[in-house]
């Protein structure tokens, strides 16, 4: 079970204490995004079983 390069970043700014969205916005492109769908986006990524197992 690999990341992708997005996601890999995206926990590894976790890792380094950025919220989820700081995160996600680091990760991927969210220019014309609102920062509620941000949130709702990194939520949804942090859910995946993937991405916990890689951040713990």
């Amino acid at each position: 079970m690999s990341l992708t390069t997005k996601e890999e970043i995206f926990v590894q700014r976790l890792i380094e204490g950025d919220s989820q969205r700081s995160a996600y916005k680091f990760a991927y492109n969210c220019e014309k995004m609102k920062d509620e769908s941000i949130d709702v986006k990194a939520s949804n990524l942090f859910k995946k079983d993937k991405i916990r197992l890689r951040y713990e």
